[in-house]
């Protein structure tokens, strides 16, 4: 027990992130989640879904995510965010007046202060428009969000302001610890979202394995490890 504290004392020293609690785990393979959404423009609730790695959007090439989230016989199972069915080209497209759609999950209540959160996600993101002659772009955005109760953001994670089809930096995986500043008590939400421009081919995004951890404060670390190392030299001098 002593060598875990001392050990603990040395990863508060050194800088490094000592995980306390999970707060989101979700890969979808259970084929439900629990997040709320965002719609505006043409959005409709049903162009955020969950399907199987053997679903079109995954497995075509210049429509979809290239396989991104695994074979096309696999059982694995994603979030889409902003197609309703097939391959990538459904609604909702932007045809009239742009699409805003978003899913964001609870992370729990979270007092003023600041605050470092450990987060961890897979995505791709793609548009049907194909990339044409050079320079030519689609400027539908993917972005994920920390946003607070009355959905006000409280930080921007990942933003792409433009896509072309089957672009390799647009899929990926993110993995980092973010620090933020609450003014006061709110619940705190991750939230993925992407907007459709008016006039643009169909864009959609996947995202799998969600992970996010709360991170202590450095200092409030310390007084915890120092605390439980005093307990464990009275219980040695007991001994």
């Amino acid at each position: 027990m002593f060598n875990y504290l001392v050990a603990a004392l040395l990863l508060a020293g050194l800088g490094q992130p000592v995980f306390a609690a999970v707060l989101l785990n979700e890969d979808f393979n259970d084929n439900a989640a629990t997040y709320t959404t965002i719609l505006g423009g043409e959005a409709t609730a049903s162009a955020i879904n969950i399907r199987l790695a053997s679903n079109a959007i995954n497995t075509a090439v210049n429509a979809g995510f290239d396989f991104f989230f695994g074979a096309s016989s696999s059982t694995n199972r994603f979030l889409v965010i902003g197609d309703n069915a097939g391959n990538l080209g459904l609604e909702p497209d932007g045809q009239s007046i742009g699409a805003l759609s978003i899913a964001k999950f609870d992370l729990g209540l979270w007092g003023g202060g600041l605050h470092s959160l450990a987060i961890g996600f897979d995505y791709a993101f793609d548009t049907n428009q194909a990339p044409g002659t050079a320079g030519t772009r689609s400027p539908d955005d993917f972005f994920v969000l920390l946003l607070d109760g009355s959905d006000n953001q409280i930080d921007e994670l990942l933003s792409f302001d433009d896509v072309l089809r089957n672009e390799a930096s647009r899929k990926g995986n993110f993995n980092q610890v973010v620090n933020f500043s609450m003014a006061g008590a709110s619940n705190v939400y991750l939230a993925f979202g992407l907007t459709e421009a008016n006039g643009t081919s169909s864009s959609a995004v996947g995202i799998d394995n969600i992970q996010v951890q709360s991170v202590p404060e450095p200092g409030s670390l310390v007084l915890l490890s120092l605390g439980l190392l005093g307990l464990g030299f009275a219980r040695r001098g007991k001994a």
